[in-house]
C-alpha cells in the first residue's frame, strides 16, 4: 500500500516509507548507509538507478530520492517505486547541488553516498562495509565507465589539484556534513571543491578501498558537459588556503607548462598552415 504524496508550502511534494512510520536505524554490525540520488528529468535513467539500490545484498540502506520538480515522468517513477525509497521530496532547487544538501539534511545514515540518477550502483556495499571502521575517513574506490574502469589509486594532495575523485566513487563520514556543505557557488565542481576541503582538513582521512562501486556515466552528466567557470577561476586560490604553498607552486607550474604548451602548437600550427603569412598580409592591406 503506497502512502499518500504529502503536499507542502509552493507545491512541495515528499512521500515514501518514511512518512509511514518505517525508520531505519544503525544495528549492531550493519551501519545505515543513506544513498542520494539527486534528479531532475531523469525519467530515461531513474528506474535503473532506483532499482540498483534495491538490488543491494546489504540491506541496511536508506534510499532518499530528491527531485528538483522534474516536469518529465521522473515523479511517476518516483511513485511507482515507492516501497523502495525512506523518503523522497520533490520540489525546485538551485541545481544539483543543492538538491545534494537536502538529502544530506533528510538523511539518517552513518554514512552517505550519492548516486547519480543516470547511474547505477553495483551490489557491493556487502564488501564495503567492513571497510568502513573511522567516522573521520572518507573511503573511496574505482568506477565503471562506458570507456573502461577508472581507478583511482594512491590519491594525495600531489593528485587532487590535477583531477577529482568523483562522488560516486566515494562513501563519505556523517562527520563531513556535520561540518561542511557543497557550495553553491560552483555549479559544476562542487564535488571536487569538498573534496579539496577535506584534504586540507587534518581532521579527515582519504582511503582507498579495493571495490568498484558504480557504473558511472561519463557521457551526459553535468561535469563531463559542463565547465565550472567559476571555480577555475578560484582554484588556485582555494588550493593554496586548503593545501598550502608547495601544492599552489605546483598547481602554478603546471598551469603555466599547460599554457607554454598551447602557446608553442598554435605557432607551430600557424607556420604549417601559413596563418602567420596571411595575418602579415592581412595587417598590411588594412593600413
Amino acid at each position: 500500500m503506497k502512502s499518500d504524496v504529502t503536499c507542502g508550502e509552493n507545491g512541495n511534494k515528499r512521500g515514501g516509507l518514511r512518512e509511514r512510520g518505517i525508520l531505519k536505524c544503525t544495528l549492531p554490525g550493519a551501519p545505515l548507509i543513506s544513498i542520494i540520488p539527486p534528479v531532475f528529468n531523469g525519467g530515461a535513467t531513474l528506474a535503473e538507478a532506483v532499482a540498483s539500490v534495491a538490488r543491494q545484498s546489504y540491506d541496511n540502506i536508506e534510499l532518499i530520492v530528491v527531485d528538483g520538480a522534474s516536469t518529465d515522468n521522473s515523479l511517476d517513477i518516483i511513485l511507482a517505486n515507492e516501497d523502495s525509497i525512506d523518503i523522497w521530496t520533490s520540489q525546485p532547487d538551485l541545481g544539483v547541488y543543492d538538491a545534494m544538501n537536502k538529502g544530506v539534511d533528510l538523511a539518517n545514515g552513518d554514512w552517505l553516498y550519492f548516486l547519480g540518477s543516470d547511474d547505477a550502483l553495483l551490489d557491493v556495499l556487502h564488501e564495503i562495509v567492513p571497510y568502513l571502521n573511522d567516522p573521520n575517513v572518507i573511503y573511496y574506490g574505482d568506477v565503471q565507465q562506458a570507456s573502461g574502469r577508472t581507478s583511482f589509486d594512491g590519491f594525495s594532495r600531489h593528485r587532487i589539484i590535477r583531477r577529482n575523485i568523483p562522488h560516486q566513487a566515494i562513501v563519505y563520514p556523517r562527520s563531513v556534513f556535520r561540518k561542511y556543505r557543497y557550495e553553491l557557488k560552483y555549479p559544476v565542481a562542487a564535488d571536487y571543491h569538498l573534496n579539496l576541503r577535506c584534504f586540507g582538513d587534518s581532521s579527515f582521512g582519504f582511503v582507498k578501498i579495493p571495490c568498484v562501486l558504480a557504473l558511472f556515466n561519463d557521457s551526459s552528466g553535468i561535469s563531463s558537459t559542463r565547465n565550472d567557470a567559476a571555480f577555475a577561476a578560484d582554484k588556485p586560490r582555494l588550493v593554496r588556503e586548503y593545501l598550502g604553498c608547495l601544492a599552489y607552486l605546483e598547481l602554478a607550474i603546471r598551469t603555466g607548462l599547460k599554457e607554454l604548451e598551447k602557446n608553442i602548437f598554435r605557432k607551430g600550427y600557424r607556420r604549417l598552415t601559413g596563418r602567420n603569412r596571411a595575418c602579415r598580409k592581412d595587417a598590411g592591406g588594412s593600413r
